[in-house]
């Protein structure tokens, strides 16, 4: 690790103590108090999210972990160690999407934040989220068929084949419903739509990455933003508010609406990705692909019980999705 006080000096600070937390450093600085850390991202990558940050910072009133330009005159700062960056950091408690007046907040403000995050004038390379949905959706599919094959070959089953084959046709009809909405949909053409209005997308926004007090928001971690519709950012935090289950949740109708509510330069042609591409069995692909690259030829009793855990949640999002009203 390099000098602490040798890398305040390069973001133009005077370093007056510190302390680590977790795999980065608190700085307590002439200027305020900031977050250090090696980052693993590229250098175009900083910058674009850099680029990213500065625009929202224009538009919003937002706290937002603002990278410092060092004495590089770049949003970082590299050493023979790698790559270093010092944002702005705000001690706030991390959001409680279980506390349903907390997650109105949370959606309006995401709303707000949305608005800020399109028309942005890049310098640095862009970062897409992907130019072919569907194909990507039809090579998953294809990857589902053959793990099938494969099994039917076999002379003899694991207890996670067994499952697999049992719950194939339920799984095998999901994808193809998501795949013949989105070609009726035409997502790429939607896709193609925000990359030419440059709308970013977080694609992050779990509890930890939303910090509040009782007055202030605070957005950060950036990492994962890529030009995309926010609606896929609608849909990441709706999955994780039906997981924290609260009691009389929010329906997915107050949701949208709420949203839409602050945010009047969303597309509404968009909200017709959110029940197909909510339905479709991501978790529990990723599960079968885990396990069959592996080659396993027996199956963790865990993998078995989140096998069981994802269709009874599946079953769940069905019910609070089918809701939906457009």
């Amino acid at each position: 690790m390099e000098d602490i006080n040798f890398l305040a000096k390069n973001f133009k600070l005077r370093l007056k103590s510190f302390y680590k937390k977790k795999s980065y450093y608190i700085l307590n600085t002439n200027c305020g108090i900031f977050k250090l850390y090696k980052s693993y991202n590229t250098k175009e990558e900083l910058e674009f999210f850099h680029e990213i940050k500065e625009h929202i910072r224009e538009k919003s009133v937002f706290y937002l972990d603002n990278f410092l330009i060092s004495s590089m005159n770049k949003p970082y700062f590299t050493t023979s160690d790698g790559i270093y960056v010092l944002c702005e950091y705000k001690d706030f408690p991390q959001a409680d999407f279980s506390d349903n007046e907390q997650f109105r907040r949370i959606i309006k403000n995401m709303a707000i934040l949305h608005k800020s995050m399109c028309n942005i004038d890049f310098k640095s390379p862009k970062k897409y989220y992907t130019a072919d949905y569907i194909s990507d959706l039809e090579r998953k599919s294809k990857s589902f068929d053959l793990i099938k094959k494969k099994i039917n070959r076999q002379s003899s089953l694991s207890d996670f084949d067994i499952y697999y084959i049992k719950n194939y046709s339920f799984y095998k009809n999901k994808i193809h419903n998501t795949i013949k909405s989105l070609n009726e949909i035409d997502i790429n053409k939607l896709i193609r739509g925000s990359a030419e209005n440059n709308d970013v997308c977080h694609f992050f926004l779990k509890e930890e990455n939303i910090c509040l007090d009782n007055v202030d928001i605070y957005f950060k971690n950036f990492s994962e933003a890529k030009i995309a519709p926010h609606v896929f950012d609608l849909i990441f935090i709706i999955d994780r508010y039906i997981k924290k289950m609260p009691k009389n949740r929010l329906s997915i109708n107050e949701i949208l609406n709420l949203y839409q509510k602050n945010n009047d330069d969303f597309r509404p042609q968009d909200l017709k990705l959110i029940f197909p591409l909510m339905d479709f069995p991501s978790r529990y692909l990723k599960l079968c692909d885990k396990y069959y690259s592996k080659k396993r030829s027996w199956a963790p009793v865990s993998m078995i019980k989140k096998m069981e855990y994802i269709k009874n949640e599946s079953e769940i999002y069905s019910d609070y999705i089918n809701k939906l009203i457009l």
